[in-house]
């Protein structure tokens, strides 16, 4: 094997040339299938990238913005850089995929406009299948609109022929229709038997008055009218019709036993008194009449006492 001697000249004349053909190596001059080695291209920043610059030449440039990448190729989202428009209208993001929403809970926002994970709390509750339901004496009068119009057959059971009436506690309650009138389930009301008393009559239809006669007055004249009901006698009244005598006539009023009713004497003077004159008498005691009884009208007119009519006012009794 021979030795070459390369003078001076030589090599300087071999680096020329190398230079000159490295220079002039264009894309079309490389093979296809070269595969050239990555370690013989010019060095490339750890994770940076080559991007193509404004004069479209390839730059080693850092990766930088939404996702960072490390030195094995791994890219990764950065935190907290993900907006509403980069996320596709028709995503359908799956739910599974967000945080987690605590059983039964809900998303509402917050006083700072944040979806807040908080419990249903107030007069609803709310299950983990999206069932609600009102708490227990949740719903108070306020509640109810007034138009509601809430159909009777919705409200608790009423028990046949039976009323709602307040109780001591101003609690309406179911109560039984009792006392002197009965009542039906259609709203029919009845009287009962002997329910209507004396006692519950209005007072002015248990006043009545009896008149008697004209009465000629005239000496041991007893008069009697009877009542089929207990009376009180309240008062009498005589008007004359003939002027009187020469003696006044006095008129004693008696129960049914015979005696005097206390303040009962009724005295209709001679002394001017015409015709249409009135006098009276109002009994205090003695004046109640038992029923199918009857009082007395005991008259001494004396000689010529005239004529007279009397009206005996009473008031059924209990």
């Amino acid at each position: 094997m021979g030795v070459h001697n390369w003078a001076i000249g030589d090599i300087i004349t071999e680096a020329i040339m190398d230079t000159v053909l490295i220079q002039y190596v264009v894309n079309a001059d490389v093979d296809a299938a070269a595969a050239i080695a990555w370690t013989k291209m010019a060095p490339l920043v750890d994770t940076h990238i080559l991007v193509g610059d404004g004069s479209d030449d390839a730059v080693d440039v850092a990766v930088s913005g939404d996702i960072t990448m490390a030195n094995d190729g791994t890219v990764a989202i950065a935190g907290g850089v993900i907006l509403d428009a980069d996320v596709n209208a028709s995503a359908a993001i799956a739910w599974s995929k967000m945080a987690a929403l605590t059983a039964a809970h809900l998303l509402v926002g917050s006083a700072g406009g944040v979806a807040t994970d908080v419990a249903i709390t107030g007069d609803i509750g709310f299950n983990n299948t999206g069932v609600t339901a009102i708490a227990a004496s949740a719903v108070v009068n306020a509640d109810v609109n007034a138009a509601a119009a809430i159909a009777w057959s919705k409200m608790a059971a009423l028990a046949a022929t039976h009323i709602l009436v307040g109780n001591g506690s101003n609690v309406a309650v179911d109560v039984a229709v009792s006392g002197d009138v009965s009542m039906a389930n259609d709203g029919t009301v009845t009287i009962a038997a002997n329910a209507a008393t004396i006692a519950k009559v209005e007072d002015a239809l248990l006043s009545g008055v009896v008149s008697v006669g004209p009465i000629l007055q005239v000496d041991a004249l007893s008069l009697t009218v009877y009542f089929p009901f207990k009376v009180t006698i309240n008062k009498v009244r005589s008007f004359l019709t003939v002027v009187i005598g020469a003696a006044d006539s006095v008129v004693t009023l008696k129960d049914h036993d015979g005696d005097a009713m206390g303040d009962g004497v009724l005295t209709i003077a001679v002394a001017g008194v015409a015709v249409a004159d009135e006098d009276s008498c109002s009994p205090t005691t003695n004046n109640v009449i038992a029923a199918g009884e009857k009082i007395e009208l005991a008259i001494d007119g004396g000689a010529n006492a005239g004529e007279a009519i009397f009206f005996i006012e009473y008031t059924r009794t209990a």
